[in-house]
């Protein structure tokens, strides 16, 4: 299952270079696309690699079981809310995009964005998507040091900064760094 990698210069331009370099991702057989909106793609990609990295190192459940669990569905639309709020005030407008419809789900009510994360998840098992884990919940079951900190440490130290509370990423943030901490690494 392969991505789109997004590419643009952090302006919203989109120059000679980047042109080059999608063509060199395209050429190899990836998925690229110019954006003028590269910062917002980095940031959706953040949202959704934290959320689903959240629930599938906590549950150890590949990502479509979480995304069909009401429970778990419910936690990632939960911080896909936290984190877009984060972005905003951060002055990035969240969009969109195939895959990872931030913007949608941070502003449906909690149970639309369940269904609509359980569509996702059903889309991926049709296609066969089952073994998708998060390097987070590949490190956690594998027993190594996560990107805890990075992912959700960043994220809270931020909101302490923007004044957001950050609930549920500083609940994950504390489960996560415990898990690291045992390692003893």
């Amino acid at each position: 299952m392969s991505v789109i990698t997004y590419l643009g210069e952090l302006d919203g331009g989109i120059t000679p270079r980047v042109k080059s370099a999608v063509k060199l991702f395209t050429d190899g057989g990836l998925k690229a696309e110019a954006s003028s909106q590269v910062v917002s793609a980095d940031w959706c990609k953040w949202i959704n690699f934290a959320a689903a990295s959240a629930v599938c190192g906590l549950t150890r459940l590949p990502y479509y079981k979480a995304l069909l669990n009401s429970h778990s569905a419910d936690l990632i639309a939960q911080l896909y809310r936290e984190y877009a709020e984060l972005a905003n005030a951060s002055e990035v407008a969240v969009q969109d995009y195939p895959g990872f419809e931030v913007k949608t789900i941070a502003h449906l009510s909690p149970e639309e964005a369940v269904k609509m994360l359980q569509l996702r998840g059903k889309g991926l098992e049709e296609k066969g998507a089952t073994k998708v884990m998060p390097s987070i919940a590949q490190d956690i079951v594998a027993g190594r040091r996560t990107e805890c900190e990075s992912i959700f440490g960043y994220a809270v130290r931020e909101g302490d900064r923007k004044r957001l509370p950050m609930t549920f990423t500083r609940y994950v943030y504390a489960l996560m760094s415990a898990i690291d901490q045992s390692l003893g690494i």
